[in-house]
């Protein structure tokens, strides 16, 4: 009996989820955006300004859009892969 060797879906060596089956909200905060990329609110707000991150200017308030983001950052890993 041969056992197939199964890939792991958490932890080291665990292949991420497509983007499709990603649960995020369709509008994130910036904190929320920090939380999710690991970073601080200040370099989302860095990424932001450098045009690096999409984001939608409702008054004072600043949002992003899951799709613009994720767009945003396959283009970001497109430009790193050259």
């Amino acid at each position: 009996m041969s056992r197939k060797k199964q890939t792991p879906t958490a932890g080291p060596g665990a292949i991420p989820a497509p983007p499709e089956s990603i649960n995020l909200p369709l509008v994130l905060t910036k904190e929320q955006l920090a939380a999710i990329l690991g970073c601080t609110a200040r370099h989302v707000d860095n990424l932001t300004s450098r045009g690096l991150l999409p984001a939608v200017h409702l008054g004072r308030l600043v949002r992003y859009r899951r799709e613009a983001v994720l767009r945003a950052l396959a283009n970001l890993e497109d430009r790193t892969a050259l």
